[in-house]
């Protein structure tokens, strides 16, 4: 963003930097608006990217055919399933809206439909990464409380005793607490890969808002 320190230098008139037109101005805050939403829309492609190969390479291991067993007999295993596919065609949603924008953003010539754009694409971005972190606590929540309650059911049915309301409570309280750490380490891992690119996009508006008023 050196550039745009210069033109903002500029902007304020000093004199021992060179004068920049309001156009030129503009086509260096259309460049970077451009250039950041691109990004945005490489970063969801490599993101869908990884969890599929991540989603094939498990389906390989015996881990992975354990908890599809778990799943089932925990009477889930449908919910994983569709729930799952929702997600994955959701994420397929917003990365065609990310490049709708990036083709938007990239062909317009007027300030005002520019900072239109830039706000539109910083809302998609900020829906996406709610829906995301919201769809997966659910999910998790779902998931983990069936599967904890099967696995206590099961193993009170070997022990032959009957848990306690305090072990189920503690039970769903590790699961409460393991699907923080998962939603947090999410939250962190959105926040570096768009908060930098989307404060981009805000400093370009604020500097559009100087040209247009």
């Amino acid at each position: 963003m050196k550039e745009l320190d210069l033109l903002k230098k500029d902007w304020n008139k000093n004199d021992n930097y060179p004068k920049f037109s309001e156009q030129e101005i503009y086509a260096m805050l259309h460049k970077t608006s451009s250039s950041a939403v691109k990004w945005i829309f490489i970063i969801s492609i490599i993101e869908f990217t990884f969890g599929i190969l991540l989603n094939v390479g498990m389906n390989f291991t015996k881990s992975h055919k354990d908890t599809i067993e778990l799943l089932k007999s925990a009477g889930i295993f449908t919910f994983y399933q569709i729930a799952s596919a929702l997600i994955w065609m959701v994420a397929i949603y917003f990365i065609y809206r990310f490049y709708r924008a990036y083709r938007g953003i990239s062909t317009i010539d007027n300030v005002k439909l520019l900072m239109q754009n830039i706000l539109d694409a910083r809302k998609i971005v900020k829906s996406y990464i709610i829906f995301n972190l919201v769809a997966g606590t659910i999910f998790l929540l779902v998931v983990y409380s069936f599967v904890i309650d099967q696995i206590l059911s099961k193993v009170a049915l070997e022990q032959h005793k009957v848990m306690t309301t305090g072990v189920y409570i503690g039970a769903f309280a590790g699961v409460i607490a393991v699907t923080a750490i998962f939603i947090g380490g999410f939250w962190l891992i959105y926040r570096l890969l768009y908060g930098f690119l989307l404060n981009r996009l805000k400093k370009n508006y604020n500097e559009l808002q100087k040209i247009e008023y």
